[in-house]
């Protein structure tokens, strides 16, 4: 017999219940730049929220590739949503912007890429930073959010992006890791 894919939706429905964790308290104290921020210390960079209305669909980047790309491609900004680590340091985990034919994916939870149809679908673009996969001091959780409607995976760390992912109908497929407060 010859392997065929899932349909995306029934794909993206069990990997959704198989990462699914329960939301904590959202945040209330981030503060949200109007545009892109730059971090103090070198070794970060600002994760940032891009929606392209067109497509109803969201990017998180901050590798300076993958922000130009984005805008390029009518990708706007939205908020700052973390900071990041530029690079790899012992016991952090990437944060992986992946790329269908249609559509982007940022995400570092293993659950999430497993599977047939996500390696299939969804290939590397690049590593947008480093994380915790565990929370440290001065951290707090990114959520992965889905909208069936939508098609569209959104990543945020802010209790902006949280309500505003809640009020369009996303769903929760938990916690990625942990990330420092946007500025």
């Amino acid at each position: 017999m010859r392997w065929r894919p899932l349909p995306r939706r029934t794909a993206l429905a069990a990997l959704a219940a198989a990462a699914a964790l329960t939301l904590g308290a959202p945040r209330t104290d981030a503060i949200v730049c109007n545009t892109p921020c730059t971090p103090s210390g070198s070794d970060k960079v600002v994760l940032a929220l891009y929606y392209n209305h067109a497509m109803a669909d969201h990017i998180t980047a901050a590798h300076g590739d993958s922000i130009t790309t984005a805008t390029n491609e009518g990708y706007v900004f939205v908020r700052n949503e973390a900071i990041v680590y530029k690079n790899y340091k012992p016991g952090l985990i990437p944060l992986r912007l992946m790329k269908s034919a249609d559509d982007y994916f940022t995400v570092a939870s293993g659950v999430l890429l497993q599977g047939a149809y996500i390696q299939a679908a969804w290939k590397l673009r690049r590593i947008e930073g480093w994380i915790h996969p565990t929370q440290v001091s001065g951290t707090v959780p990114i959520f992965m959010f889905y909208s069936f409607a939508r098609n569209d995976f959104m990543l945020t760390a802010t209790a902006a992006g949280i309500a505003s992912a809640r009020a369009a109908g996303y769903e929760d497929m938990g916690i990625q890791g942990f990330v420092f407060p946007a500025p």
